[in-house]
This record gives structure tokens, sequence and C-alpha cells, in this order.
């Protein structure tokens, strides 16, 4: 796929997509701290409940399903 391929930080070309991943950086160790134990505290990954906060801000619907 050419977008695979193409360097980082360059523009698409015309007719290319842009790529869909997402680097998150946390700015703030209390911030990883606190989400880190959000997400054990409910038994789950921090990119499950990443993923899911980028779900709804995507306008996804509550019932998908998210990994």
């Amino acid at each position: 796929m050419a977008n695979e391929t193409r360097p980082r930080g360059r523009k698409p070309a015309t007719g290319e997509t842009p790529s869909l991943r997402f680097a998150l950086r946390f700015s703030s160790q209390e911030l990883r701290r606190d989400l880190a134990a959000k997400a054990e505290h409910q038994g789950r990954s921090m990119n499950v409940l990443i993923n899911e906060a980028l779900a709804r801000s995507l306008g996804w619907p509550d019932d998908v399903q998210v990994a």
C-alpha cells in the first residue's frame, strides 16, 4: 500500500489517503499514572481505554467493540 511506504512527515500526494496510524505521547507522568490506575481498576489495558475514547470522539456507537 502506498501509505505504508510514504516517508514519515510527508503530506499525502493528490489521491493518496493519509495513514490512519495514531501516536499518543503523554506529556505528563501524572496523566499516564491516572490512566494506568483507571485501566487496572477496570481490568483492561491503557490501549483499550485510549481506543474507546478515540472511537467516542469519532462518533462511533457505544456498542462497537474496540480492541
